[in-house]
């Protein structure tokens, strides 16, 4: 059996809705190597009939890979681009059964179009599980050779200069280490980029992970010219950066600064806007420097 009794049990007391539905399973599949193929994936693409998929011929690609008949399978396309008709009609298949929601590789939930249904499925009642596998994120972030705890993962890097801009800033804000996806084609001018901003930055990026042709760089943003040309840009990217703990606070201070200059400004030099801002700026308490400064009794 696909599900245990147990499962059965904890779908009886979620109510009417999942008792008359099937449930959407989300479903992981391998990167590249076709051995991270989980054994409860495998049974799902044996046993379960109805299926959604970004790209149905490249789907229908994995079953032969697998050696795994396609008779009685209905495969459906899903993808960004599908409109709430399309999300009625997949509330039409799970009123006959389990739907199984796969992506082109990995998680579906990650850098596809998986959240769109998820969020319209779970406000309306339905179930969703996963069955979980292999993801690029993951494998990124072990290679990486990084802080892991925090990480932050944001799907594409904006193309334009003033996106990268406004995600660099949120890197410097939050600091960890931070992970997303670049194509082939625009790793090498992305990096360019990223490193002239981020010199001191610790970089690793990850090509082609579990393929044959897996690759891992590590280096230092001021690295970055010396280096690249040795580097191998084809295939698919992963790119990982560390911001250090002391850089965050650091520019989470400038923040607080900022905003308390802006009072100052707006309180026309009020003593006490000029004794706080003072006081973020040596790490004093704001009366004693108020005390100290202007003296006590002094007009607020």
């Amino acid at each position: 059996m696909l599900f245990s009794k147990k499962q059965g049990q904890h779908a009886e007391k979620r109510g009417d809705m999942s008792e008359k539905n099937g449930k959407l399973i989300l479903l992981s599949t391998p990167i590249g190597n076709l051995q991270d193929m989980t054994q409860r994936g495998l049974m799902a693409l044996n046993q379960l009939l109805v299926f959604l998929a970004e790209d149905t011929r490249h789907f229908k690609s994995l079953f032969n890979a697998l050696d795994i008949s396609l008779d009685q399978k209905k495969i459906y396309s899903f993808h960004d681009h599908s409109d709430d008709k399309q999300l009625l009609f997949i509330e039409e298949l799970l009123a006959e059964g389990d739907v199984c929601l796969v992506s082109d590789a990995g998680s579906p939930i990650i850098s596809d179009p998986a959240y769109k249904l998820v969020d319209h499925l779970l406000k309306r009642g339905y179930e969703v599980d996963t069955f979980p596998g292999v993801s690029s994120v993951t494998a990124a972030l072990e290679l990486s050779g990084l802080p892991p705890h925090p990480f932050t993962f944001y799907g594409f890097l904006p193309r334009d200069k003033e996106g990268k801009q406004k995600w660099i800033g949120r890197f410097r804000a939050q600091g960890g280490t931070h992970l997303f996806f670049e194509s082939p084609h625009r790793i090498e001018s992305s990096m360019d980029f990223l490193c002239q901003e981020l010199p001191d930055v610790e970089f690793a990026l990850c090509r082609e992970l579990t393929k044959k042709f897996q690759s891992v760089y590590r280096f230092k943003g001021d690295q970055w010219e010396e280096c690249k040309s040795s580097y191998v840009f084809k295939g698919e990217f992963v790119v990982a950066l560390y911001i250090p703990e002391t850089e965050q606070e650091s520019s989470v201070l400038s923040s607080k600064l900022v905003k308390q200059a802006e009072k100052v400004l707006k309180s026309q030099g009020k003593k006490r806007e000029w004794a706080k801002l003072l006081s973020q700026i040596l790490g004093q308490d704001s009366k004693d420097i108020y005390n100290q400064v202007f003296g006590e009794g002094a007009d607020k």
